[in-house]
C-alpha cells in the first residue's frame, strides 16, 4: 500500500476522536479548552466572514481555513507577523490577518506566523521561543515540519489536524499536543 493511502486511513480511523475534541471533550486544561472552544470552533459568524470568503475565492486556500486564520489572529492581537506561503494563498491570509488586527505589519521578528509545509521551520521555532503562534497549513503528524516544530519546543500547546495544525509557545503552558478537528 502507498504511504499517502495509509496516511488518509489513519486520518480517518481518528476522525471520531478529532470531531469529539472540537467541543472540548476529553480536554483537561483550562487553557486549552477555551482556545479550541473560543477559536478554533466558534460557531459564531464575525462581521468580516463575507470579505474573507470572496477574498478566499481567488486563493488556494479554503473559505473555513481563511476564516479560522482570522480568529487566531483576533484571539493573540499578534502586531508583527510573517508569512511562508505561496504567493496566491498570501493575499487571502494577509486579508484575514490584517482584518483581526488592523495595524498588524509584516516582521523579520513575529508574534504570529503562517507557514506551508515546507516553509520556514527554523524561524517559526524562534517564534515560538518567544512566545508566539504559528499555523501550519498542509501538514499531517508524520510532517518534517510540524515534527521539527514540536521536538524544538519545551512549551506550549500544538492543536493537530489532519491537514493543519496551530502552535502556541506561551511559556506558561506545558507541552502538549492535542488532536482536533481543524
Amino acid at each position: 500500500m502507498r504511504r499517502g493511502a495509509v496516511r488518509r486511513i489513519k486520518s480517518m480511523l481518528g476522525a471520531p476522536r478529532r470531531a469529539a475534541r472540537v467541543h472540548g471533550y476529553g480536554i483537561h486544561s483550562p487553557w486549552a479548552f477555551d482556545f479550541v472552544r473560543r477559536v478554533i470552533s466558534q460557531p459564531c459568524r464575525y462581521y468580516c466572514y463575507p470579505v474573507l470568503n470572496s477574498a478566499a475565492a481567488g486563493s488556494h486556500v479554503s473559505a473555513r481555513l481563511v476564516r479560522l486564520i482570522f480568529r487566531v489572529a483576533l484571539f493573540s492581537r499578534a502586531r508583527e507577523y510573517k508569512l511562508c506561503v505561496d504567493h496566491a494563498s498570501s493575499t487571502a491570509i494577509d486579508r484575514a490577518i490584517l482584518e483581526a488586527v488592523p495595524d498588524a505589519r509584516p516582521s523579520e521578528t513575529p508574534a504570529m506566523m503562517v507557514i506551508d509545509r515546507e516553509g520556514c521551520a527554523d524561524e517559526a521555532l524562534g517564534c515560538l521561543r518567544r512566545g508566539g503562534m504559528v499555523i501550519l497549513l498542509g501538514t499531517s503528524r508524520l510532517d518534517a515540519t510540524q515534527q521539527a516544530l514540536w521536538n524544538g519546543m519545551e512549551r506550549g500547546m500544538m492543536f493537530c489536524g489532519s491537514d493543519n495544525a496551530i502552535v502556541t509557545g506561551l511559556r506558561h503552558l506545558p507541552h502538549q499536543r492535542f488532536n482536533v478537528w481543524i
